[in-house]
């Protein structure tokens, strides 16, 4: 008798023993030199595959398919396949059928799945806790960054949103510093994605609010206001960010504010002490900002702090020309009223007296 001949629609008797569940037949069957690494036309262990598809038992039936010695793939793809399925399980509720497959030892919980990512990376990005807790109980590494974007397990759930994971992996010891391929640090990753939560998590964990990071060498503050997140701005200085650092281009909170027109996250800077007259590289301020963009309430907050409205960047230039050239004309009346230096000049040597508007500018 041939016990390993296949059968319609399943790999073998085996198999098909395994599908249905049945332990006894399928130890009987071993005893009769059933082959317990079968493979299907897919090159794949045909038991293994279908353990995780049978009707009932499936912890049961795949440890001993585990403790017989089946394999669990004969190459990185089938393995991660493998992987894969027993994450899928737990994902469904099943968790027993995942520490069944850990507790085996015939893999390493931190196995490249497709030679990208950890397990750990996979679930942070489910939210799923239960899951977590099993891999990280079986050694999972919250500390190996993916071979993508060099993320590591906490990065992942960041991003995701995944706040209960995201407290798992800090309660486990995940590292709060830990940089990107791009050097961002986690604490600007949840600020960029609106998670006040996260924030405070990590924050109570010990990461550093100031610490600077990604291309622009900015901290989570400067990161926060660049895209517009008015909450996560306040919460930062809660915790005591630094309303004075500035990133690669010598920017500083105020002026990306300014130049988002965030007019309450101006007056919360400017309550701050946040410097007025901080320039950027080309010697601009708050003020010119906020002139050249017609932003007459934050030009009207900014003069109220005490912000020189004749102050000139390295053209020259000063917030009535700004606010002239681009063809603002409530700002320069503003500017005019709160005496502005009318004898200015633009590029052109044009003084605001001089000039005469045209197509919206100044010429």
């Amino acid at each position: 008798m041939d016990v390993d001949g296949r059968c319609q629609n399943i790999n073998n008797a085996f198999a098909a023993a395994t599908f249905a569940g049945h332990l006894q037949v399928m130890d009987l069957l071993l005893t009769y030199g059933a082959d317990i690494n079968a493979q299907d036309d897919n090159g794949e262990n045909a038991a293994i595959k279908i353990a995780f598809h049978s009707k009932d038992q499936k912890e049961r039936i795949l440890k001993f398919l585990l403790d017989k010695g089946a394999t669990v793939g004969t190459n990185g793809r089938q393995i991660s396949k493998t992987f894969r399925k027993a994450l899928q399980a737990a994902e469904a509720g099943d968790i027993p059928v995942l520490k069944a497959f850990l507790e085996s030892g015939r893999i390493n919980v931190n196995f490249m799945l497709d030679d990208k990512e950890t397990a750990l990376h996979w679930c942070a990005r489910s939210d799923n806790s239960g899951i977590v807790d099993a891999l990280v109980e079986h050694g999972a590494d919250p500390e190996i960054p993916d071979r993508t974007w060099g993320m590591t397990p906490l990065a992942s759930a960041i991003y995701s949103n995944s706040n209960g994971v995201v407290q798992r992996l800090l309660d486990n010891g995940a590292q709060t510093e830990a940089p990107d391929r791009n050097g961002m640090f986690l604490l600007m990753k949840a600020g960029i994605n609106r998670n006040m939560s996260i924030v405070n998590m990590l924050l109570e964990k010990g990461a550093q609010v100031d610490a600077k990071g990604g291309p622009n060498m900015e901290t989570a503050l400067l990161a926060a206001v660049k895209v517009g997140n008015e909450h996560i701005v306040k919460g930062l200085i809660a915790n005591g960010a630094n309303v004075h650092a500035d990133d690669n281009e010598s920017w500083v909170a105020l002026n990306w504010a300014v130049k988002a027109g965030m007019e309450n996250v101006v007056k919360l800077l400017v309550s701050k002490s946040a410097k007025l007259g901080v320039t950027d590289q080309q010697g601009r301020t708050a003020m010119m900002w906020a002139a050249g963009a017609g932003k007459e309430d934050i030009v009207n907050v900014l003069i109220a702090r005490g912000a020189k409205v004749d102050a000139e960047d390295d053209e020259g230039r000063v917030a009535l020309i700004w606010a002239l050239d681009a063809g603002m004309g409530n700002t320069v009346k503003l500017l005019v009223a709160k005496s502005a230096r009318l004898d200015a000049t633009n590029q052109r040597g044009k003084t605001a007296l001089m000039g005469q508007p045209e197509q919206g500018k100044w010429t």
